[in-house]
């Protein structure tokens, strides 16, 4: 609708990823429905880069942001940084009239179930959960924006930030790249091989198209060092890929005819 509309990538990544900080159905790894660490804690995570200006905010660790997308925002467009963490981002949200809400916010009934179960049994069942929310956009100027957001790999230890907030790791665009990446995985290998803006820079430099980059580094790159997960991308001329090496991950577009596309396996949407 953002799009639609005639607004900017930028607000059409950060509305999209609201609504998935908002969602409670337990599919997605974000905000309301987030995974908890070891101690039971969630966590949050979330980056936005607008591919015009290379401009770039990203929060990491924070426990009290009902929406961690939009502080990244304000980190990107309000200070001189990019990225906060912890107390410091929660201080910084205060400052910018952000109310803080209690982790419990966070934790739906699913998620302190299985909390419970994995502390009595002392094993990391599910610990290859895999939901963490991204989304790309083109607007009608042609600019391109990503964003991730996410409460991390389930079972991590209190601290632990992934690959979602960390520039060219999990999140990376650049209009003069011609490419905007969104990863979901286990994010340790996601920051080891610089999943995202290894995608870039393979179109950009290598004239690969979006398929052939994105199909190498998840199916080559990202195999060999044994990670799992996958990416969303798109480019300038509004073409959308997914390559997952994963079983099955959601994954949804809508083009300019408006209709929406969705897949959870190995179909091809675009």
């Amino acid at each position: 609708m953002v799009l639609k509309e005639g607004g900017s990538s930028i607000d059409a990544v950060e509305a999209a990823l609201r609504a998935f900080e908002e969602d409670t159905s337990g599919m997605f790894d974000a905000g309301r429905g987030a995974m908890v660490d070891t101690e039971g804690v969630a966590q949050l995570d979330a980056a936005i880069m607008d591919g015009r200006t290379l401009k770039a905010g990203s929060v990491a660790a924070v426990e009290h942001i009902a929406h961690p997308i939009s502080l990244a925002r304000l980190v990107m467009e309000r200070t001189t940084h990019v990225m906060l963490v912890g107390g410091g981002a929660e201080k910084f949200a205060e400052d910018q009239g952000i109310k803080l809400v209690p982790n419990s916010t966070f934790i739906t009934p699913e998620r302190r179930k299985k909390y419970e179960q994995w502390k009595a049994q002392h094993e990391e069942q599910g610990s290859h959960h895999l939901g963490t929310t991204g989304a790309v956009a083109l607007d009608l100027h042609g600019n391109l924006a990503a964003g991730t957001t996410t409460g991390g790999t389930s079972w991590k230890l209190p601290g632990r930030v992934g690959d979602s907030p960390i520039l060219g790791a999990g999140t990376y665009e650049s209009n003069n790249l011609g490419c905007a990446v969104s990863s979901s995985g286990t994010g340790e290998y996601f920051m080891r091989d610089t999943i995202a803006v290894d995608i870039c820079h393979r179109i950009a430099y290598l004239h690969q198209t979006i398929d052939q980059a994105a199909d190498f580094v998840i199916h080559t790159e990202l195999k060999d060092q044994h990670g799992d997960g996958g990416v969303i991308v798109l480019d300038q001329t509004g073409h959308f890929v997914a390559r997952f090496n994963t079983k099955a991950i959601w994954r949804g577009s809508i083009g300019p005819d408006g209709i929406p596309h969705v897949a959870l396996f190995h179909e091809r949407i675009a």
